[in-house]
């Protein structure tokens, strides 16, 4: 029997000060790396020696990151939003989903030139007839009390039956 988890993640990233996109390290490097079903074999054994380096995989592979940067208006403070989706399957349990999420929060507010306003991640995982739901929610806090934090982490379970009511 398979397992699966389904991801679905928004990062809302502000630009900050003089914004230059020359000084901004990949948003790999920030969030992680897809490796997909038909990636090379180097690519999974990359991704197996180093597994924080990638985004969410599961036996057939990754998420997949998409990146719509706003030039539009110089005026409008945010600047890009990254969007990151899959199914995984074979992933039991979101613990891993949820400490990537956090990894990559902390590793876009570490960025001097950006400031990460708003983040969610939403999973599902589906295992012997249970679903369970996990919500993380990150807010910058900074304007409030002088700091930023992972301010939510919600975990229901369901029954099939319940879960479609």
């Amino acid at each position: 029997m398979s397992y699966w988890a389904h991801v679905a993640a928004v990062f809302r990233v502000d630009k900050d000060g003089l914004f230059c996109k020359r000084n901004l390290p990949s948003w790999q490097e920030m969030i992680g790396k897809e490796c997909l079903f038909d990636a090379f074999e180097p690519v999974w054994k990359d991704m197996a020696k180093h597994p924080n380096d990638y985004l969410p995989g599961g036996s057939e592979g990754t998420c997949r990151m998409s990146v719509v940067a706003d030039d539009s208006d110089i005026n409008h403070a945010c600047r890009y939003t990254i969007a990151v989706q899959g199914d995984l399957r074979d992933v039991e349990t979101p613990r891993k989903i949820e400490q990537w999420f956090k990894r990559a929060c902390r590793n876009i507010r570490k960025q001097n030139l950006l400031s990460m306003r708003q983040a969610v991640c939403y999973i599902s995982c589906e295992k012997d007839d249970v679903e369970r739901v996990v919500t993380c929610r990150y807010e910058d806090m900074a304007s409030y009390s002088g700091k930023s934090k992972l301010t939510e982490l919600i975990d229901r379970k369901y029954g099939k039956k319940e879960a479609c009511k």
